[in-house]
C-alpha cells in the first residue's frame, strides 16, 4: 500500500525518488487546504521512519492490530487524494502490484469512513 502511494508520488511530482524525497513537492501539488496538509506529511514521515528503520539501526516499534489497520486506511485516504491518476500509472512503476491491490485499498478507505466505531459497554 505505501508503494502504491510512492509511486502516485512519483507520477505527481515527475520525480523518480521515493516518498520521502518527494514529500515537499508531493504536498504541494495535492489540492487540499495547508492545515489538511499536516497530515499526510505526519504519515509520509512516520511511514518513512518506520520503513527505513533498519537501515538506520532503529527500532521498529511493535504495532498493535489498530495501529496497521489505521495505517492501511490512511493510505487509501491519501491515495484518494491524489488520484488524480490511473491505476495503470501506479502499476507501470511498481510492477509486482496488481491492479486489485489499488482497489483493495480504496475500497477498505470507503468502508472506514462509512464505519462508525461505538464504545464496547460491558456489564
Amino acid at each position: 500500500m505505501y508503494e502504491a502511494l510512492e509511486a502516485l508520488a512519483k507520477i505527481v511530482t515527475g520525480r523518480d525518488k521515493d516518498l520521502s524525497a518527494n514529500a515537499e513537492s508531493f504536498l504541494k501539488n495535492l489540492s487540499i487546504s495547508e492545515p489538511y496538509k499536516k497530515l499526510p506529511k505526519e504519515y509520509i514521515s512516520y511511514a518513512n521512519n518506520f520503513r527505513h528503520a533498519a537501515a538506520t539501526n532503529a527500532k521498529k516499534p511493535n504495532l498493535s492490530m489498530a495501529e496497521v489497520e489505521s495505517f492501511t486506511y490512511l493510505t487509501g485516504v491519501f491515495i484518494m487524494i491524489a488520484s488524480d491518476h490511473s491505476p495503470n500509472e501506479i502499476l507501470k512503476l511498481y510492477p509486482y502490484l496488481e491492479e486489485e491491490d489499488i482497489r483493495e485499498a480504496l475500497a477498505y478507505a470507503a468502508w472506514r469512513v462509512e464505519e462508525v466505531e461505538l464504545p464496547l459497554v460491558t456489564g
